[in-house]
């Protein structure tokens, strides 16, 4: 892509850490799933409902298997589930989500990227993007992950590669 004008490769490796720490999160939601719906994880047909199922959509599915289990003794820790996790999921989406659907570019030296919106009307934005706002959004998106997989997972045994 020798027509564009190159992003420092700074920006490129945070934004690339957004989407790497994305994935893993989509992935312990929908292993987390699997698991209240009380299915194998190792069976391909636990896979098959998820491919094509939205993150939003994935959320509000776990969010009512939460309010079936959460007063189950061995299911107990998910009783925080609706005041600290899924606070912590939107915050990430909603970070996500300004990053991955931005136009990316430079422009004197900073980089910009702008969001384009046509509900109503056209509104299409430039702003400049400090490396930090990525780091962020980086940054809420493994805490989500973190909280998420601790549920299930006990804190300590989760990858320290993955969250920090």
């Amino acid at each position: 892509m020798d027509h564009l004008p190159p992003i420092p490769d700074e920006y490129l490796k945070a934004i690339g850490s957004v989407v790497v720490h994305w994935n893993y999160l989509e992935h312990v939601l929908n292993l987390i799933l699997i698991h209240l719906l009380g299915k194998e994880i190792t069976d391909d047909r636990s896979h098959i409902i998820f491919a094509h199922t939205s993150f939003p959509q994935r959320v509000d599915i776990l969010s009512a298997l939460v309010e079936k289990v959460e007063n189950i003794p061995n299911y107990s820790k998910f009783r925080e589930y609706k005041t600290k996790v899924e606070p912590l999921i939107k915050l990430a989406q909603k970070n996500r989500t300004w990053i991955i659907h931005s136009s990316w570019g430079m422009k004197d030296g900073n980089l910009m990227r702008a969001s384009i919106t046509a509900r109503g009307s056209l509104k299409f934005v430039w702003v400049v993007v400090a490396l930090k706002e990525i780091e962020d959004a980086q940054e809420a998106i493994a805490r989500a992950y973190k909280a998420l997989s601790g549920l299930v997972i006990p804190v300590t045994s989760i990858s320290p590669q993955i969250g920090q």
